[in-house]
């Protein structure tokens, strides 16, 4: 029997090894220059407790900042999940 992950193990094995195994890892999976990146910013610190991951307040995807909901103003967090 395998042990649970680690959230911060969680987080890896969704992005980078997700990356790796499509071998796309040189261009995408983790933060680095010359990579392309979405990126989710949270509120908390989901590497201690994953639930965290669902308190979204910033999505970056294909280099523009996204609303979380159409009646968002730019900047505006995710409100509900907090």
């Amino acid at each position: 029997m395998k042990k649970p992950h680690r959230p911060l193990e969680a987080i890896k094995v969704s992005t980078f090894n997700g990356a790796k195994f499509l071998g796309e890892d040189s261009r995408i999976g983790s933060i680095a220059v010359g990579h392309q990146a979405d990126l989710m910013i949270v509120r908390g610190n989901p590497a201690v407790t994953i639930r965290e991951i669902k308190k979204v307040e910033i999505v970056f995807k294909d280099g523009s900042r996204l609303r979380l909901r159409e009646t968002d103003p730019i900047g505006a967090g995710a409100g509900g999940n907090r």
